[in-house]
């Protein structure tokens, strides 16, 4: 659970910057996960508690996402 929070804090801290839009790689450099395994597994976990929404394949989007910065 502690992992999960500290991962949406991660989330959090780059959504302005990034302004809401996250590619693989983005996330790979942002989210401490060694194997890849584990890194699918996170991003899977924070799709299910609602943190990111993939918005196409490789890009996730947080809730207050710049619709601009996709398109």
């Amino acid at each position: 659970m502690n992992d999960l929070i500290d991962n949406v804090r991660i989330i959090e801290k780059f959504q302005e910057d990034m302004k809401g839009v996250f590619i693989l790689s983005d996330l790979k450099g942002i989210l401490p996960c060694g194997h890849p395994n584990t890194f699918y597994r996170t991003i899977a976990r924070l799709e299910k508690n609602g943190v990111i929404n993939r918005f196409v394949r490789g890009v996730y989007v947080t809730e207050k996402f710049d619709l601009s910065v996709v398109s």
